[in-house]
C-alpha cells in the first residue's frame, strides 16, 4: 500500500481499511477501534503468516502524530496476533514492511 502524504487519522485509517481485512469494517474514528478491527480481520483469515507492505514519504524525520500512531497500532497488532494465549493457540506471524522514498 502506498501511504503517500497522508497525515490525518481518519484518512490513514480509511486508506488502510480499504486494503487490509478489518472486522467489523473500520470507519476512521478511533485508533483503538481500528486496532481491534484489524486484529480481528487478520485473525479471521486463518493464515499462519501475513505480510503488510507500506510505502510512503512519512517514515523518517516526522514529528510524532497520526502517522506514527498508526505504526504503534500496527506494532501492537503484530504482538497480540503472535501471542498464543490471545489467539487461543492459533497465532499469526504478522510482518509489517516499511519502505520510504529515500
Amino acid at each position: 500500500m502506498d501511504t503517500g502524504d497522508m497525515v490525518e487519522q481518519a484518512e490513514i485509517i480509511l486508506s488502510l481499511a480499504r486494503v487490509l481485512p478489518t472486522e467489523p469494517p473500520a470507519c476512521g474514528q478511533s485508533w483503538a477501534a481500528f486496532e481491534d478491527s484489524l486484529w480481528e480481520g487478520i485473525f479471521q483469515l486463518k493464515e499462519p503468516r501475513v505480510a503488510i507492505g507500506l510505502h510512503g514519504k512519512r517514515w523518517t524525520n516526522q514529528p510524532y502524530g497520526a502517522f506514527h500512531h498508526m505504526l504503534d497500532v500496527l506494532q501492537h497488532v503484530v504482538e497480540v496476533l503472535g501471542d498464543e494465549k490471545a489467539t487461543v493457540g492459533r497465532p499469526t506471524k504478522l510482518c509489517v514492511l516499511l519502505a520510504d522514498d529515500s
